[in-house]
């Protein structure tokens, strides 16, 4: 199955879903899902990829053109 995943990079909030954005990736990897994602790596989009390769998972990155130009 594919998962979207699409999170804003606030610091604010980031302590209070840390720890539940790196279960959602362990799960994801774990269960052989594919993570799909807006193509950033950090904040809590970032600790979303490490977590989902760190078991193994596959990932697919969406970027917009205009964010990579």
């Amino acid at each position: 199955m594919n998962i979207t995943v699409y999170l804003r990079a606030l610091k604010e909030n980031e302590s209070l879903l840390e720890k539940a954005v790196k279960e959602l990736g362990i799960w994801i990897g774990k269960s052989g899902n594919t993570l799909v994602y807006g193509g950033s790596k950090t904040g809590l989009m970032g600790k979303l990829v490490d977590s989902t390769l760190s078991t193994g998972g596959k990932m697919i990155e969406v970027e917009p053109k205009f964010f990579i130009i």
